[in-house]
């Protein structure tokens, strides 16, 4: 019989979580506290956070229908009277005071290259000075020391963390009167539009809002030159914004919420600058043989995502690994007896035998057979063979007969053999679940950041867009609504509407009081519209201000092959005359959209190289 002990190194979210569940857990299937050595290490005895956590309840509540434990239950309490949304320090105050009631004391060390730390040798050393550790005993580390782990980084070797950004936001802090609670979906796309960003709203339990923008890069590395933290908010004022260059929408957010949402005047805070991006492990179990150890990676050390699902696989990576643990020290403690696999070895070889094991069907033979301990039952590991394809199974004796408890077949030879190395060895087997939640969890994040950069991109070019529904539709009213003057890009605008006006509108009512095949002429509007498009964004970024005038000469045109093409409709003869008249200001509506995206290609690849 050999002990395992366990060093815990991060008194964090993930290092504390996991704590509690392994004990649990170890106590839920009978063992004893003494037989499993336990210590949890952390460079601090305190942090000061008080930012609040977006944690999605459903990891925490499956946690808590395996444990069935009254602790616990009461942690799933306070988590749903805070909304799963609780204060950083209040949550670790919760996780802290349940793991001392479980005997899972914080000691204060600092592991790694920082000042006064020590290398997980001379941990090793330390303990078993103390008495606490064996020479004997095999070890398990588990670095849960955030995302910047300095366990990872004295075991890692050559590998690489894959990083990837998602998204870039600022967080503002809003301070005035009559805020409303919230802002209605139609009211935050209604601003979103007038301020060109994605704007997400929400009002603080403390009295202020708090609003999160979502910016491009270029305009996020311009606000985090101002040095906002959330110890040390910068209050914005018009020199700070005269100072923003590369960020003009920022600017405009900033001002409409100084203007007020309740009527009168309001503070604006920079709270803090973040990036939404993850950043993981491919191997999260190492093994350190000099010291019989091995080293598991929790959290935002072996995986971190952006806050919204961070905890969620947190939860769900220290579920896994605190069953993984409990099955290591069952298999230290007690021999699995094969003889139940050479059991199965030998009825395989039988005509007699049966044909299904647990809930699938087993055909051809057996290869391998190799027993263990699978989340706390006794169970054999099978792996089997038919024609080219291969399964494997993991048994569980009752009775006369078996249940299975895991199968995976039919599959490929390669993954089969993965597959059962996992399922015999309980390390492994964590390091196949962290990988199946990442894949499960970044395929969640990536939809959500392929989503707000589409919603982005769409509230950006609604808000430059003229046509008559982004103006009068889900619109806040312009505040100065006095004409500017005339100016060169604004006569060329005007040109090329009428221009394209006149052949869409002009080849529709020959085509429908003439000769249909006169239609056509209608086609030379799209380049026209096209071009319309380019003049447009090119008069806003050279010339500057709201462009009115160019805005009014869009309307006026979007509007007259509105109302022109539903009256050609009545008089036109042909499904597919009438069609394109009742359509035609939507379908000019695209090229004008194409004309704006040609000419920010062509303005970012020339001019912005050329900084002018």
């Amino acid at each position: 019989m050999r002990r395992i002990a366990t060093v815990v190194v991060g008194a964090g979210p993930a290092g504390l979580l996991f704590s509690i569940v392994a004990r649990l857990l170890h106590e839920r299937r009978g063992g004893e506290p003494g037989a499993w050595p336990f210590f949890l290490f952390d460079k601090r005895a305190k942090y000061e956070r008080t930012h609040r956590l977006r944690m999605a309840p459903g990891p925490y509540r499956e946690i808590a229908k395996d444990l069935r434990h009254p602790w616990f239950d009461e942690l799933i309490a306070f988590l749903e009277d805070e909304r799963f949304r609780p204060e950083v320090n209040r949550l670790e105050e919760r996780l802290s005071a349940l793991a001392l009631r479980l005997g899972v004391r914080r000691e204060l060390q600092c592991v790694g290259p920082a000042e006064g730390g020590v290398t997980l040798a001379e941990l090793r050393r330390r303990l078993e000075g103390e008495g606490r550790l064996l020479p004997s005993d095999r070890l398990t580390i588990v670095g849960a020391d955030s995302v910047h782990s300095a366990v990872r980084e004295m075991v890692r070797g050559g590998a690489r963390p894959v990083e990837r950004t998602h998204q870039y936001l600022a967080r503002l802090q809003v301070v005035g009167e009559g805020l409303p609670d919230a802002l209605g979906v139609i009211d935050q796309y209604k601003m979103s539009k007038v301020l060109a960003s994605l704007v997400d709203y929400r009002l603080n339990a403390n009295g202020y809002a708090e609003v999160d923008l979502f910016l491009t890069a270029g305009e996020h590395r311009a606000v985090v030159a101002l040095g906002a933290t959330p110890a040390v908010p910068v209050v914005l004022t018009d020199a700070h914004l005269r100072a923003l260059v590369g960020a003009p929408f920022f600017g405009r957010i900033v001002e409409r919420f100084r203007a007020g949402l309740g009527g009168e005047r309001c503070q604006v805070r920079l709270q803090s600058t973040f990036c939404l991006e993850h950043r993981f492990m491919e191997r999260v179990v190492f093994d350190v043989e000099d010291l019989q150890a091995q080293v598991f990676l929790v959290g935002d050390a072996a995986l971190s995502l952006p806050f919204f699902r961070g905890m969620a696989s947190l939860a769900r990576c220290a579920q896994h690994l605190a069953e993984a643990h409990c099955d290591l020290v069952a298999l230290a403690r007690q021999e699995p007896d094969p003889k139940d696999a050479r059991e199965l070895q030998r009825t395989f070889f039988s005509a007699d035998r049966p044909r299904v094991y647990g809930t699938r069907p087993m055909l051809g033979r057996i290869v391998r057979a190799e027993p263990t301990v699978h989340r706390g039952r006794s169970a054999v590991v099978v792996l089997h063979r038919w024609m080219l394809r291969y399964g494997v199974h993991v048994l569980e004796r009752k009775g006369e007969g078996w249940s299975s408890l895991h199968d995976l077949a039919p599959v490929s030879r390669r993954t089969a053999l993965a597959d059962f190395a996992a399922q015999v060895d309980p390390a492994l087997r964590y390091e196949r679940e962290v990988a199946a939640v990442r894949r499960a969890e970044l395929a969640i994040v990536e939809s959500r950041a392929w989503l707000v950069r589409g919603a982005r991109e769409f509230v950006r070019v609604s808000s430059v867009l003229p046509f008559p529904m982004q103006t009068w539709f889900l619109s806040f009213p312009d505040e100065d609504r006095r004409p500017s003057r005339w100016s060169l890009g604004a006569v060329v605008n005007l040109a090329l509407a009428a221009l394209a006006g006149s052949a869409a509108l002009g080849g529709l009512l020959l085509g429908a009081l003439v000769d249909p095949r006169l239609a056509w002429i209608w086609a030379a509007a799209l380049p026209l519209q096209g071009a319309g498009g380019a003049a447009h964004a090119a008069a806003r970024a050279m010339e500057g201000g709201p462009q009115r005038l160019s805005r009014a000469v869009w309307r006026t045109q979007i509007l007259a092959l509105a109302v022109g093409g539903m009256a050609i409709m009545f008089v036109a003869r042909g499904m597919f005359l009438r069609m394109l008249a009742g359509a035609s200001w939507f379908v000019l509506a695209l090229p004008f959209v194409a004309g704006l995206y040609v000419f920010e290609f062509f303005d970012r690849r020339w001019w912005g190289r050329a900084r002018l």
